[in-house]
């Protein structure tokens, strides 16, 4: 725990010169600082929340123009990580140049114990659509939202950049650092993410799984029925094993209503492009209908699966609270 509290200490006094000003959105990040003389335009900070960093350049066939952001290409080339996420954007002192800039924060984070997962520099290294990854990926949109009227100029994200991914283990945990450094002269830009891996709190919230009963009382009452329990891997069709319960009362309802034929509705949050989401709550809502016919017998005729992306949210997106709500499986009578 004391080395881990010491190489962080180490990683902020080899960076920073210059405190925060009373007019900035946060504060430096206490594992990583700024570069000496940066000011800070964009800052946020999610207690616990998941986020993919890359690990090898952005592939050619990884965004499609009309559906986004084609899932299975990112996994093999990203790191998921989950635990505490600070979202950081500076302003370089005049005249810097991005390789400046970077080699600096290589040594501080090499003295603080990081090892370089990925590095690259411009799209021939880093890929044609890194630029686009970082914007809809890697930072939230409500963070772009705050920060396009913060930054003068408000340029988010450009061609001629660098970036940087260095992760480390330690008594207190994992630790990963991303960079984004874009060479927007006079004053370059450095997109800053740090996630510090830790347990999540747990037993915050309690759900209890609907009956097949109530699903049914749902249906006959609002033609729709909101699924508890259905849970998937982060950014993945995949049901993860704890919404065996839910499911089998969803197979329940069926089996007690043979002549009713429902749309499988997924829902998700605002987290991402609408589009992705679109997929995304389409094959999700897709690997229910299939484990309903394929474990329970369920004719899958009688079912249709449909995706809502982030259409009709029941709670607000801007906490992660809200969201988690909105990421969701309905009934609907067809």
């Amino acid at each position: 725990m004391k080395t881990y509290r010491i190489l962080g200490q180490i990683v902020g006094l080899l960076l920073i010169v210059t405190s925060a000003t009373a007019n900035e959105p946060g504060s430096d990040n206490p594992l990583v600082s700024r570069y000496s003389g940066a000011t800070m335009h964009g800052y946020l900070e999610r207690e616990y929340y998941s986020v993919s960093l890359p690990s090898n350049p952005i592939p050619g066939d990884a965004y499609r123009n009309r559906s986004g952001w084609d899932g299975e290409v990112l996994q093999a080339v990203e790191v998921p990580l989950e635990g505490r996420v600070t979202w950081i954007t500076y302003q370089a002192p005049e005249n810097k140049s991005t390789l400046e800039i970077l080699r600096n924060y290589q040594d501080a984070l090499a003295a603080g114990g990081y090892e370089v997962r990925f590095e690259c520099a411009d799209k021939t290294g880093c890929g044609r659509w890194i630029g686009s990854y970082v914007k809809d990926v890697i930072f939230p949109d409500v963070y772009w939202r705050q920060l396009r009227n913060a930054l003068h100029p408000p340029v988010l994200v450009r061609s001629n950049t660098r970036a940087l991914l260095a992760g480390r283990e330690g008594d207190a945990g994992s630790a990963h650092v991303f960079l984004y450094i874009m060479d927007q002269q006079p004053q370059p830009v450095i997109h800053q993410v740090v996630v510090e891996g830790q347990p999540m709190q747990t037993g915050q919230v309690q759900t209890d799984i609907r009956s097949a009963d109530e699903l049914q009382a749902s249906l006959t009452t609002e033609g729709k029925a909101i699924v508890d329990g259905i849970f998937f891997e982060y950014d993945s069709a995949e049901i993860r094993p704890e919404s065996a319960e839910a499911l089998v009362q969803m197979a329940r309802l069926l089996e007690m209503n043979p002549g009713i034929e429902v749309l499988v509705v997924g829902h998700t949050d605002n987290q991402g492009g609408f589009d992705y989401n679109v997929d995304l709550s389409l094959r999700r809502a897709a690997a229910v209908r299939q484990a309903l016919a394929s474990n329970y017998g369920i004719a899958i005729g009688r079912m249709m699966a449909k995706g809502a992306s982030f259409m009709a949210p029941i709670a607000s997106n801007a906490s992660e609270a809200g969201r988690e709500l909105n990421r969701r499986v309905e009934l609907v009578l067809r």
